[in-house]
């Protein structure tokens, strides 16, 4: 089963604003409401994740917590970039062996919307080349 962290959704909107009735059975969806910024509570917080949705730049994700999250399987994110994840680290952990990727939203709408929850839902939901995925980014 996988497991997805929505951080820093203070109005409790991301199950709302995308349909996540394609992981029905297939993920557990946790939403934080509050917000870290101690490293090691963010570890602790996101050890058991997959997936973490991040709400721009909240929450950090630099090096220290990032290479601390074997789990870590992809990181989605609103906006083109966010200077809060440490896009570096991010691709070095996949060598680590475990499948990982970042994905930040462009500023544009597309097909699954801006908002990372969509993005995650709808990539995660779809599941058809997860293994061709995992190999490429490898």
């Amino acid at each position: 089963m996988i497991r997805i962290a929505i951080l820093d959704d203070y109005q409790n909107a991301s199950l709302e604003m995308a349909d996540w009735s394609p992981l029905a059975g297939r993920a557990v969806i946790t939403v934080f409401n509050d917000h870290l910024s101690n490293f090691d509570e963010i570890v602790e917080r996101l050890l058991p994740f997959d997936v973490v949705c991040v709400m721009r730049e909240r929450t950090p994700l630099p090096r220290l917590v990032i290479g601390r999250l074997p789990r870590l399987k992809l990181i989605a994110s609103t906006g083109p970039r966010s200077a809060a994840i440490d896009v570096e680290a991010a691709g070095r952990a996949r060598y680590r062996g475990s499948a990982y990727g970042i994905r930040c939203t462009p500023h544009h709408r597309d097909d699954l919307g801006s908002h990372p929850s969509k993005r995650a839902s709808g990539r995660i939901g779809k599941g058809k080349h997860t293994g061709k995925e995992r190999n490429r980014l490898r």
